[in-house]
């Protein structure tokens, strides 16, 4: 058998015409509603939580003082909202609050990057929520861009 295309027997395949698919995109743009289904089922779950626990959480709300607190307990709240309450909107707008502080901004946890204050953590899960448009506005770009700081930042992205 040659090199020409036309002396492939049946049982051969040719490699030089890759099949594509032009209906089905590699990256689909995310709706917003994927998780409306894990939301709804997270609903129905009884909230079981020890009373310990319940008070670290009311600690952790108490202390983030509506954005104004350390940023680690507004990083957390927003991390029960997320998870817990399943009130993504509210948890998006706290990530955003722990990624962008002033640089006068007291709480002991956050770095520099690019000359404001950010919980790096805060900036990751913020860019996850925008890749998939989890209760905020899909964004690619803006998500992207956060993953960058978030590296910067000293985020590992666990």
């Amino acid at each position: 058998m040659g090199n020409n295309a036309s002396s492939l027997s049946d049982n051969d395949v040719d490699i030089s015409k890759p099949e594509v698919v032009v209906d089905s995109p590699l990256y689909p743009t995310p709706t917003g509603h994927e998780y409306d289904t894990i939301d709804k089922l997270a609903s129905e779950l009884p909230h079981v939580i020890d009373e310990e626990s319940r008070q670290q959480v009311e600690d952790y709300f108490e202390a983030c003082n509506n954005g104004k607190g350390p940023m680690v307990a507004c990083f957390a709240s927003g991390e029960y909202m997320s998870l817990f309450d399943r009130k993504h909107k509210e948890a998006a707008d706290l990530y955003r609050n722990t990624c962008f502080r002033p640089k006068s901004d007291k709480s002991p946890n956050g770095v520099m990057v690019d000359g404001t204050k950010a919980y790096p953590a805060g900036c990751f899960n913020l860019a996850k929520m925008l890749m998939t448009g989890k209760g905020i506005q899909y964004d690619r770009y803006e998500a992207y861009k956060l993953l960058d700081r978030s590296c910067r930042g000293g985020h590992g992205g666990e």
